[in-house]
């Protein structure tokens, strides 16, 4: 066991940081489906699962360093992570774009 103090690790090095051109975030909501049958056997593990969450929506907001915000994306519906993958591979091509057009200084 470490010292009293001394078990406390801070990020010091803040000039090592880089920016991101881009960032995205994003956030998914789940139904939770109840598992029929599950067993509950204490020598075999002591979790179970009560539960399946299936995930039914997500929304994302992509913004860049320059400080331009898109709006957010929003999706409910079925196949929500398919979904998301698909507009993030859209949202890719755009940023690929944008790479190979750069600005003139």
């Amino acid at each position: 066991m470490s010292e009293e103090g001394k078990n406390i690790l801070k990020f010091t090095n803040h000039y090592k940081q880089m920016r991101v051109p881009f960032i995205i975030y994003a956030d998914f909501e789940s139904l939770n489906i109840p598992v029929e049958g599950y067993s509950n056997d204490p020598r075999k593990s002591y979790t179970c699962q009560i539960v399946k969450q299936v995930p039914c929506s997500y929304c994302y907001a992509m913004n860049s360093c320059d400080g331009v915000a898109k709006d957010p994306i929003l999706y409910c519906g079925e196949n929500a992570v398919e979904h998301f993958l698909e507009s993030l591979q859209a949202e890719l091509a755009e940023i690929n774009e944008v790479f190979h057009k750069p600005a003139r200084m």
